[in-house]
């Protein structure tokens, strides 16, 4: 469905055409159709923190020693124009190693590039829980974010451990 314009004057009984482009156009205003894309502005939008794109993984995914991007750790977002509102990308992993001493990079990659990374030593059979995160004022448009695990060093191979009750996850917010 979508928006069409229509008028109805003062003390005017509407016709049911007039009731039918009504109810349609109040469907539209219901399921989005009728709002043009990036017609919503910043100043449109309330002060607080506003959910552009999550994606996360519930599932292990290992073992692995060269760079992998994690399965389900990406979203895709729009930035909408005239943005001017910071951008905050939190990336929550849980990596571990089969071998003591394992060193461990996370990326967050926006567009296939990195932006930023995180590092940690874990030791043999354990897992931590590595947080990165990334900042900037992006300019309107549409963005990818993914994550990737790599060993830095050591001889193990890693896991990213997931599940239900801990995620590991990619979230974009602008605040």
């Amino acid at each position: 469905m979508a928006y069409a314009a229509f008028s109805v004057v003062y003390g005017e009984q509407p016709s049911a055409a007039k009731w039918n482009i009504l109810g349609t156009n109040d469907a539209s205003f219901n399921d989005g159709t009728g709002i043009a894309a990036l017609a919503i502005q910043n100043t449109h939008l309330d002060t607080d923190a506003i959910t552009l794109g999550y994606g996360e993984a519930t599932a292990n995914q290992g073992t692995f020693t060269a760079a992998t991007d994690l399965t389900g750790v990406t979203c895709t977002i729009i930035v909408p124009s005239g943005n001017t509102r910071r951008l905050l990308v939190t990336l929550n992993t849980n990596p571990g190693s089969s071998s003591a001493a394992d060193r461990i990079i996370v990326y967050i990659k926006k567009d296939g590039s990195t932006v930023q990374e995180a590092r940690i030593t874990v030791g043999a059979t354990s897992q931590e829980n590595l947080i990165c995160l990334f900042s900037e004022v992006p300019a309107a448009g549409t963005y990818t974010f993914k994550a990737t695990m790599q060993r830095a060093g050591g001889t193990g191979n890693i896991t990213n451990y997931a599940s239900a009750t801990n995620p590991s996850f990619l979230l974009a917010t602008l605040i």
